[in-house]
């Protein structure tokens, strides 16, 4: 799995922000390597977010897309009452899937908030995950609550554990004002401290290359205009950068920088945050041996090149015996039992003997 290292920006509806070109151009200002723009809504997919899409990726910038979802549970109000849609989670997973291919987006966020914490949650979640995570073709995160301990209720079963789970994690750290407790830098400690025991309780991956947290780019949920400062902005990156060493740090969520009081000042703190902490390359692959070991085992006039001492298959070389074998060998050696291992070119068994074993 690859995603953009660096700085990454949610985006709600770019026409919020305003054209294309405008959008593109600030993102590109910013030094973003990623927007992950929202592209569906329960069973309802986005239309007309082309433009926007391609003038970003014109400057090099990676557009994934985010899928709010429902699965058959709607909120009436701000409180605690639901109905049932009728809307199955198949039928969402079937939209998400389409967003993928409409757009071709290079990362998909899973969107699951409220409605994972009611009526059969970790059953709709698994059925999600089911329909959409083995035929998504990119990588595949989840976006919700950053203190899984106070969320118990939550479907986190469901999502990082069906279908092999998601690839990684945007956890929602939309820090309080800050305090002894609280604020940017104690908050993300927190939430990284409580995924990772959470993981180890399911039995799933949890490393630093898979933590994306999305810190707050906006006013409101808890914290008063103002709203947060270019201090806190820097204080977060800082610390999901060049302490914790994340591969990349998120914002919800470039609506809000033109649409809030003090958003501009926010994303000049973006701006100026230059991102440090890279990918890891990947291991280089073993270098390919200079020749193979194999079993030579005469029958009659025929030879029998074996890659494993007790392997009961092998490649005949038929009408040649053992004395009068005509391959390139270049060794030879023989085992506890007396049996003779020729140290052959690679170049003769490629077609058949497709890994190298270590002599008896």
């Amino acid at each position: 799995m690859t995603i953009p290292a660096g700085k990454w920006l949610y985006c709600w509806k770019p026409a919020n922000f305003g054209t294309p070109t405008e959008v593109a151009n600030y993102c590109a200002g910013l030094g973003l390597t990623a927007i992950t723009m929202k592209v569906a809504n329960g069973y309802l997919l986005y239309d007309g977010l082309d433009p926007y899409i391609e003038a970003l990726r014109a400057k090099g910038i990676a557009v994934g897309g985010y899928h709010y979802l429902y699965c058959g549970v709607n909120f009436t109000t701000g409180g605690s009452d639901y109905v049932l849609t009728g809307i199955t989670p198949e039928r969402e997973a079937e939209v998400s899937l389409q967003a993928i291919d409409r757009y071709d987006l290079t990362h998909f966020s899973i969107d699951a908030e409220r409605e994972f914490k009611v009526w059969n949650q970790n059953e709709r979640a698994a059925r999600y995950m089911t329909a959409f995570k083995p035929y998504a073709g990119v990588p595949v995160c989840l976006s919700t609550y950053r203190f899984p301990s106070y969320h118990p209720e939550f479907a986190w079963k469901g999502f990082m554990t069906t279908a092999g789970g998601v690839d990684f994690y945007l956890p929602q750290v939309y820090w309080a004002p800050p305090s002894a407790t609280r604020g940017p830098v104690n908050e993300l400690r927190q939430s990284w401290s409580e995924y990772q025991t959470l993981a180890g309780k399911l039995g799933v991956p949890m490393k630093a290359e898979i933590f994306v947290p999305t810190g707050r780019c906006y006013i409101g949920d808890g914290y008063p205009s103002p709203g947060p400062t270019q201090a806190e902005m820097i204080d977060f990156l800082t610390e999901a950068d060049q302490v914790k060493r994340f591969q990349a740090a998120s914002f919800w969520a470039l609506d809000f920088i033109k649409l809030h009081t003090g958003g501009w000042a926010r994303g000049d703190a973006i701006r100026a945050y230059n991102w440090t902490t890279q990918p890891e390359p990947p291991e280089p692959p073993e270098p390919e041996p200079d020749s193979w070991w194999v079993q030579v085992v005469t029958s009659g006039d025929s030879v029998y090149l074996r890659p494993q001492p007790d392997s009961s298959s092998g490649m005949p070389y038929s009408g040649k015996t053992y004395n009068g074998l005509k391959l390139p060998v270049v060794g030879s050696v023989k085992n506890s039992k007396g049996e003779t291992w020729l140290k052959v070119s690679p170049l003769y068994v490629a077609e058949w003997l497709t890994k190298p074993t270590t002599p008896p």
